[in-house]
């Protein structure tokens, strides 16, 4: 049997993901869910998902600076993602 798990207010999704920048990961384990069902509160709710990688732009700067022969974890720090996404 599966149980349906009442989502939590969006004010406080909102404050959590879009104003704290918590990940559908960490709010699954605040609340208790897998992070797929963050995800899909997040789309119920409206709530635009953030991609996960650099943009375009930060994506030429993210070339720029490897080819200086910078480590990707400090790549990441300047361009605001995680290392395996730069």
């Amino acid at each position: 049997m599966v149980r349906k798990i009442k989502p939590p207010p969006k004010r406080q999704l909102v404050e959590k993901y879009v104003d704290k920048k918590k990940s559908c990961e960490e709010l699954g384990c605040y609340y208790q869910v897998h992070a797929e069902t963050v995800r899909q509160w997040l789309i119920g709710y409206g709530i635009s998902r953030r991609v996960s990688g650099p943009s375009l732009l930060d994506r030429e700067r993210v070339v720029r600076l490897r080819q200086q022969g910078l480590p990707y974890k400090q790549i990441a720090a300047l361009v605001g993602c995680s290392a395996g996404a730069a």
